[in-house]
């Protein structure tokens, strides 16, 4: 199946800024204005003009608009399901202990979120029911873990990057 490209002034959003730190209260906003030779031309808020040529990125790039100014009509949340805000809390307990972390990235087109834990390392989860099940937890403690091993780590951090 060819791919057919969103059309020019189809609107964007990422939750983070041109220097990909996670914005605490939104993001920018953007418009693809072109798309040729095979990659988006896309003009974002800030005055930034990027090209793009994964088109797996502008397609979440799409979907988080239409996830964040709550438009009904993704499809990739057809089956109802609402995703945590970036920068939610989450705990879960591994083999050594609790750790926090939190939701850095949630990828619309693959039902995947990215979760930054309190020692700087980043997984990937699919298993929706666990990330809920991580964000109870993180709620039910108040977001802090049991044995301190996370001191150095900062909720209020800005210092998050999108890959």
């Amino acid at each position: 199946q060819e791919y057919e490209p969103w059309p020019t002034g189809t609107e964007v959003f990422v939750p983070f800024d041109q220097d990909h730190h996670v914005q605490e209260e939104g993001g920018l906003d953007g418009t693809i204005t072109a798309f040729v030779d095979g990659y988006y031309i896309i003009s974002w808020e800030d005055g930034a003009t990027k090209n793009y040529y994964d088109f797996d990125t502008v397609d979440d790039f799409v979907a988080a608009f239409k996830e964040f100014y709550n438009d009904g009509d993704d499809d990739s949340m057809s089956d109802g399901y609402q995703p945590w805000k970036y920068g939610t809390p989450v705990s879960w307990e591994f083999d050594d202990g609790w750790y926090d972390g939190n939701i850095v990235e949630w990828k619309p087109s693959s039902k995947m979120y990215i979760i930054e834990w309190a020692d700087g390392e980043r997984n990937e989860y699919t298993d929706l029911d666990k990330v809920d099940q991580m964000v109870s937890n993180a709620v039910d403690d108040g977001g802090t873990d049991d044995d301190d091993t996370d001191d150095d780590f900062d909720d209020d951090d800005d210092d998050y990057y999108y890959y």
